[in-house]
């Protein structure tokens, strides 16, 4: 699983975009104020402007984004320093400041606008945008301009990073297009800026001419072999502007190339193939001006670049539609082999490699292969799946002449058809538990970011299933995609919508299995999507994976109980219980643990337990025994209680209600958790597993000492509010190890008296889905 730096909501950005509004969005700056006197009351006193400290002090970029007609936005960022060792050629050094620290303003920053180099007209590199830094901030001496800093109609608000200021405003609500004039022009100005800036600097700043791309269409996704050239055509203009064409992988790989205005440029195969491989890509045109404002202490940089961007998918070197069959069909099928040909000559076999590079025969068979006469890299294909063939993939095999390709899970055998959105979930059953074999290969990538229970995003294709659940069943999901693909799965409340997802999967590696898990608060319908991502390295976006799927009720609800304890369960069976198992004595769980009271349930398969632990109750499971009368006895529950050390509050409504927890040491259980807070911001990583809230009624200015140790890889936080994951304490959170080390909160001293919620949260799923241990101190000094 590839992680991506954490993105904060965009609440936070359009905080900072209403204050830049509110600041006076396109007004120009009020005359200087002459006072130099200590008490002035502004800070842009007119003072002798200093001797020149560089011959560039500032760096500034404006940019015009358009992705379609209804789909752009308006870019402004910079800063002001020294730039002594800065490589002033990259477009603007602003775009990656915030992948210095992951702070509250990391989101800010873009590397994709602007943080890689240019190169020399007719040259072109390739970079990862996450560790090209040609400059660092501990290096320079850095100015401030003033809250705001204005481009016509746009501003930038000053932030103030840990290590630099800087300023930007990525304001998802500019107009865009709609506010942006093709080969107009700009006035910048400062506003109450430092006397070390110098008076108002006033300046004609010019814009590029609008991008006029011939090719790629920008009407839809653009696919084509990543084994081929892309060619890019575009209208050149009149401006003198600098032309780039960039190729860029989710603000990471990116090629970028200066050209000539000529109006066409070709991305050869061997970056396509080799540096990019199979995969979605964003094609960049763009048309940059530079313009120079003179300034006593150096010039400043103001860059207005137009782009205009494409939608790209790279295919991979084989493509097989469809790419798979039922036992029993025979499959009419096409294939290109985008970096091959076929011929009279060539071969096709589908089937297991072996360690000699052979094919072994599995159930599938090539009936005809006939290569099209128009093309010499297609064929059409007939594929006979055999009604004894295992469900699983299968490898192919392509030889023409001396040419020949091995491409591993090129075909699967299926036994769950492919579902690519909401109307096949809904044509076809509802998933039964059980095993299946199915695929994503051909599948559109209909969900890729917006999860509730995700913050990063998936490239691959995904399927989507219907699942009925009842109130209290769990539903546990496993699913497996071979290398390079890492699985993922997320389960929604409503189909096509990735905010009502309940639960999601995404804790393993390519190549490993996820497990979903989740306990249904209400009857109903959920749909499952089984999605993936796919490195720049990797192969097809999507491809064959397994999925097996249980559907269960816990015997015993809920399943916990304190030592000290009385609780009232509800303890249901697949088969009814009889009246003899409606008394006290014809249950058991063990020493330590008695039965008080047994009435009949909503249902003949359900009992009314009431039950109390002793004080010196053992912690750990207990099996629970049922005397129901005739020959099958007892009826045997195994681990249907747990004796904890701690609550197993699963939700703010329960801790919000229960009393405080003491402090002491103990072990302690999670059981029948779920996963409510996927991510806090006070902490650098998500935790898509479940959690426990323990309530803490603290004194200002005591100390606490928290501390905690699992098997899992556990996250140690405080929420001010509990149902506020925004109210996290800074100084109260910890994310440090991993599964089996000690995590603490040490010398915590609350400032305001109250309760406040110590929450261990969990990475991904546990080993172990019925409970998973912990050892939790609480200490109070």
């Amino acid at each position: 699983m590839w992680i991506e730096p954490r993105l904060l909501p965009w609440a936070a950005l359009l905080t900072l975009v209403l204050v830049a509004l509110a600041s006076g969005h396109g007004c120009r700056p009020s005359t200087d104020d002459d006072d130099s006197s200590a008490g002035a009351d502004d800070d842009d006193d007119s003072t002798p402007p200093p001797v020149p400290l560089g011959d560039v002090i500032g760096v500034f970029n404006l940019t015009n984004v358009v992705r379609g007609a209804t789909d752009s936005y308006v870019d402004f960022s910079g800063a002001f320093g020294t730039f002594a060792s800065i490589e002033t050629d990259t477009l603007s050094p602003a775009a990656y400041l915030g992948s210095f620290n992951y702070s509250a303003d990391a989101p800010f920053w873009l590397p994709e606008l602007g943080g890689f180099p240019t190169p020399a007209i007719g040259e072109s590199v390739i970079v990862d945008l996450f560790d090209y830094f040609p400059w660092s901030p501990a290096e320079q001496e850095w100015w401030d301009g003033g809250p705001r800093i204005g481009l016509g109609n746009y501003l930038c608000s000053r932030l103030d990073l840990e290590d630099v200021s800087a300023y930007q405003v990525d304001d998802p609500l500019s107009p865009g297009v709609a506010g942006w004039l093709s080969g107009g022009s700009l006035d910048w100005h400062n506003q109450a800026g430092e006397h070390v800036v110098g008076s108002v600097l006033e300046g004609r700043v010019q814009l590029p001419l609008a991008v006029s791309l011939e090719a790629p269409s920008v009407s839809e996704v653009h696919r084509s072999p990543a084994a081929r050239d892309l060619e890019v055509s575009w209208s050149p203009g009149l401006d003198s502007a600098a032309v780039s064409v960039g190729l860029i992988r989710e603000s990471r790989l990116a090629y970028v190339a200066s050209v000539a205005d000529v109006g066409s440029h070709t991305i050869p195969a061997d970056v396509l193939h080799g540096e990019f491989g199979p995969g979605a890509a964003e094609l960049v045109l763009a048309r940059t001006l530079e313009n120079r404002l003179a300034h006593p202490q150096g010039d400043i940089l103001v860059r207005t670049r137009e782009e205009r961007r494409v939608q790209v998918e790279l295919l991979p070197d084989v493509v097989l539609d469809p790419a798979f069959g039922e036992p029993g069909q025979t499959v009419i099928a096409s294939i290109h082999w985008y970096a091959g040909t076929f011929d009279a000559t060539t071969t096709l076999e589908l089937g297991q490699l072996n360690s000699s590079g052979g094919i072994d025969a599995d159930g599938v068979t090539v009936l005809a292969l006939v290569p099209d006469t128009n093309d010499p890299s297609r064929a059409d294909l007939q594929v006979m799946v055999s009604p004894a063939a295992v469900p699983g993939p299968r490898d192919l095999k392509i030889v023409t002449g001396s040419a020949s390709i091995e491409w591993p899970a090129g075909f699967a055998v299926l036994d769950l058809l492919p579902s690519d959105d909401c109307l096949s979930a809904n044509a076809i059953e509802p998933l039964a538990p059980g095993s299946y074999t199915s695929s994503t290969a051909g599948l559109s990538n209909s969900i890729s970011s917006g999860f509730s229970c995700l913050p990063w995003s998936l490239n691959g294709s995904d399927s989507v299933y219907r699942v009925e659940l009842q109130e209290g069943q769990v539903l546990l999901a496993t699913m497996l995609q071979a290398e390079p693909t890492d699985g993922a799965m997320a389960l929604l409340s409503a189909c096509g919508d990735a905010l009502s997802a309940v639960a999601c999967a995404d804790g393993t590696f390519e190549g490993e299995s996820e497990v979903l898990s989740y306990i249904a608060e209400a009857t109903g319908v959920y749909y499952l999507v089984v999605d993936s991502y796919v490195p720049a390295t990797g192969g097809s976006s999507s491809g064959p994976f397994s999925l097996e799927v249980e559907v269960s009720a816990p015997a015993l609800r809920p399943g916990w109980i304190l030592p000290g304890e009385t609780r009232n369960f509800t303890l249901s069976s697949e088969s009814p219980f009889s009246i003899a198992a409606q008394h006290p004595a014809a249950l058991d769980f063990g020493s330590g643990v008695s039965i008080d009271q047994v009435t009949a349930g909503a249902s003949p398969e359900q009992l009314e337990v009431q039950a109390s632990a002793s004080l010196a109750a053992a912690l750990g499971p207990r099996d629970l025994s049922v005397d129901n009368g005739g020959s099958a006895n007892p009826v045997q529950f195994l681990d249907a209680l747990y004796v904890t050390g701690w609550p197993v509050y699963d939700s703010c409504a329960e801790a919000s209600a229960a009393p405080a927890v003491q402090q002491g040491s103990s072990a302690g259980y999670g059981v029948q958790t779920s996963s409510r807070i996927n991510s806090v911001p006070c902490l650098p990583w998500a935790s898509i597993g479940p959690e426990l809230f323990m309530p803490l009624d603290v004194v200002a200015g005591t100390s606490l000492d928290l501390g905690v140790v699992s098997e899992e890889d556990i996250q140690l936080y405080v929420l001010s509010d509990c149902n506020l994951p925004e109210s996290c304490l800074e100084e109260a959170a910890v994310d440090e190890t991993v599964g089996g080390d000690f995590e603490s909160i040490l010398d915590w001293v609350p400032t305001t008296t109250g309760r406040y919620y110590l929450v261990i949260d969990m990475y991904a799923a546990p080993a172990d889905l019925a409970a998973w241990q912990f050892d939790l101190n609480v200490f109070v000094q």
